[in-house]
């Protein structure tokens, strides 16, 4: 019987000591992927500090990373030790191989924002924090296959650059949007997702990489623009964040178009196109409903409210939203 109970105790003893090890490993794992996290969003910040020639100042960095100053310095000394960093006339900068690690992680974050956006439904709002996971996660054969899949896209929804899979990057131009003058034409070639809260009001408001504009009345703090047929309001936060190319008033100039929202009951329109706002499997299921340019669509019934309304489109009734309605574009009869 005794050497029954040792026999036990033997196995509980060993039992707890191989699951402890198996705690302490998983422990190890998390917090080396946790420092792997950091050291990639570090690099980051240098490659985006480098791109705009903003000098380096670890009193932002600190705040950027959320972390302790005690930590960016320790942190600091081992992107150093690693050969990510180097000094450069008393500068902290990216080494060549800190560059092109950075510029690795840019290019899945930007195919992933270009992932969601095209192949899936996930609302604007979310790309960017999604992209932000993925980012640390996906090797970079992996990106090599997501993006032969996407067909190597050049540029993200938001305008940036990809990089390619060799490391270079195609330079930014334009300038921003409150640089303009009144009265000039321009086209929206980038809009920049942070801060989050800037960009989903910017996205709300439907304005897109491609869109062209003419900026017809310019204030300290308001800006107003003209657009697919109508004015748009822009404050100073807003516009600061859209990047913009002058374009000549021929290139802006063209039919303006209604929205299926503006049709009434018994109206019929033919469509033009879904507007370039509405990507992915929201897209896909407008087009599969029958919804492309050159299709004959008539209001038909709208519900008690007046959302959503009934369509009839090629034989069929479908019901659509305002918001989904006010995505297409509209030529009436």
């Amino acid at each position: 019987m005794e050497m029954i109970m040792s026999t036990l105790i033997i196995a509980v003893v060993f039992t707890l000591i191989i699951s402890r090890k198996g705690i302490i490993e998983r422990l190890k794992s998390s917090k080396q992927k946790k420092e792997k996290i950091l050291l990639e969003d570090a690099l980051k910040y240098f490659y985006d500090c480098e791109s705009v020639n903003k000098y380096f100042f670890v009193e932002a960095f600190v705040k950027h990373l959320s972390i302790s100053n005690d930590k960016a310095e320790i942190l600091l000394k081992k992107m150093e030790s690693l050969g990510l960093i180097i000094l450069k006339e008393n500068k902290r900068v990216l080494s060549d191989e800190g560059k092109a690690y950075a510029i690795q992680i840019i290019r899945v974050h930007r195919l992933w924002e270009n992932y969601l956006a095209e192949k899936t439904s996930l609302e604007s709002s979310k790309w960017h924090i999604k992209a932000d996971e993925a980012e640390h996660n996906i090797s970079p054969d992996e990106a090599n296959e997501l993006a032969a899949k996407m067909g190597n896209p050049l540029f993200d929804p938001h305008g940036d650059p990809i990089p390619f899979d060799n490391g270079k990057v195609f330079s930014k131009m334009g300038k921003p949007l409150e640089a303009m003058n009144e009265d000039e034409f321009g086209q929206i070639i980038h809009i920049e997702d942070e801060p989050a809260e800037i960009y989903s009001q910017i996205a709300a408001l439907q304005l897109y990489p491609g869109l062209n504009f003419q900026l017809i009345k310019k204030r300290k703090d308001e800006f107003r623009i003209k657009a697919n047929g109508k004015e748009i309001n822009l404050s100073e936060p807003l516009a600061k964040n859209i990047t913009v190319a002058e374009i000549e008033e021929n290139e802006a100039t063209g039919e303006s178009y209604e929205t299926l929202a503006s049709l009434n009951t018994g109206e019929e329109a033919e469509v033009v196109e879904i507007a370039k706002t509405c990507r992915g499997q929201q897209r896909r299921r407008l087009m599969d409903f029958g919804v492309v340019p050159g299709s004959k669509i008539k209001a038909e019934l709208k519900s008690f409210g007046g959302n959503p309304v009934a369509y009839n489109i090629r034989g069929a009734l479908i019901a659509l939203r305002k918001e989904n309605a006010e995505q297409i574009f509209i030529r009436k009869k």
